[in-house]
């Protein structure tokens, strides 16, 4: 399954060393260029924490500047908490809660964007999709090979089963709709 689910914590080569990760964004940034040349339809998620102790307005910005290079799917998001123990609490500055809500806010416009693209890009074209057996206003859920929510009228004989579609629009804003092929 063309499915990747990256930590990538920070865009900022600053925060990745003092949060001594042992990559740069130039290595990350070849990997994520090297799975999408082997396998272009793949989804890619990446992990990211934004208001990190540590993290300046300038290397927030750095992360909003990498992100928005990458050929990515999805950002899973997380607000930086302090846990006692960890040397990252002794860094600063401190993002105060409310630059952390902000920051997390344009974390999410971005991965908003960035997914509605990539579904957007599967619109028109053939896929196999493993049907779930929950029933919701007369729709039967699945996923694509490649990690895209699709539905279609309900039919018992589809659960637990792979089959063969075509994706056709959206349905709400993260799903796509599809015909049995």
């Amino acid at each position: 399954m063309p499915h990747f689910h990256i930590p990538l914590q920070s865009g900022s080569d600053e925060v990745l060393k003092l949060i001594r990760r042992r990559y740069s964004t130039d290595l990350f940034r070849k990997k994520i260029e090297t799975i999408k040349e082997l396998i272009p339809e793949a989804f890619i998620g990446i992990d990211l924490i934004v208001g990190l102790n540590g993290e300046t307005e300038t290397h927030f910005n750095q992360t909003i500047d990498f992100i928005n290079s990458l050929d990515i799917s999805f950002i899973h998001h997380f607000q930086y908490s302090e846990r006692e123990g960890t040397s990252a609490i002794n860094f600063s500055p401190k993002p105060s809660s409310k630059i952390k809500k902000e920051r997390a806010e344009q974390i999410a416009n971005i991965s908003d964007y960035k997914h509605k693209i990539f579904l957007e890009s599967f619109i028109g074209k053939d896929s196999k999709v493993l049907f779930e057996s929950s029933k919701k206003e007369g729709k039967i859920y699945g996923y694509t090979y490649n990690y895209i929510r699709v539905c279609i009228k309900y039919d018992k004989s589809l659960i637990n089963r792979i089959v063969d579609v075509k994706i056709l629009e959206f349905y709400e804003d993260d799903i796509l709709k599809v015909n049995l092929k």
